[in-house]
């Protein structure tokens, strides 16, 4: 538990909160929901943010990390990056599928551009929560990081064949739609 747990803290492109990755992890069956934050708030000397689901976690010094994917010495502790990758790379994939669609934002209308509604308004209207916003920035990095092999293919055909454009809006909406390229 302790290595899935700390593969997928240490290879997420920016600090989560234990709610996000919790989130990302999705579908896992873990002690109700709850395995990252069971692991991590026993890391509180070693990695902020473990006092709150909502404190984005990170190690405190880049020595831990470095201790971690050093598999001499590290031992039955050792945390392989491209695990963490894997799992990101599938959990943004579910994520996506699941909470991806038309309008997520809840605009008033689907016909106004982005700058036609303003910042306050999209803020108000916006349900995309802080998991969805990483995945959709950040699935295809951790594809690209994960071992080569067979990663979720029905996840990829279900985002290309009836998620994309609601994957664009996400992206437009966040200001990175230069990022889908």
């Amino acid at each position: 538990r302790f290595c899935s747990v700390m593969a997928q803290v240490l290879s997420s492109s920016k600090p989560l909160t234990v709610k996000s990755l919790q989130e990302i992890r999705g579908s896992r069956k873990d002690s109700q929901g709850k395995e990252v934050g069971l692991v991590v708030s026993l890391l509180g000397a070693l990695l902020s943010g473990v006092q709150s689901e909502d404190t984005p976690i990170q190690p405190y010094h880049t020595s831990f990390r470095d201790f971690l994917t050093d598999k001499e010495r590290s031992k039955e502790w050792y945390i392989n990056v491209q695990d963490g990758h894997y799992c990101m790379a599938v959990g943004c994939l579910r994520l996506m599928d699941k909470e991806l669609r038309f309008n997520i934002s809840n605009f008033p209308s689907s016909f106004l551009s982005n700058d036609g509604v303003l910042v306050t308004e999209r803020q108000r209207f916006s349900r995309i929560s802080p998991a969805l916003e990483y995945a959709c920035q950040f699935w295809c990095y951790h594809l690209q990081c994960a071992p080569s092999g067979n990663i979720a293919p029905q996840c990829m055909v279900t985002l290309a064949k009836e998620k994309l454009l609601f994957w664009f809006e996400v992206l437009s909406v966040l200001g990175v739609l230069n990022g889908a390229a």
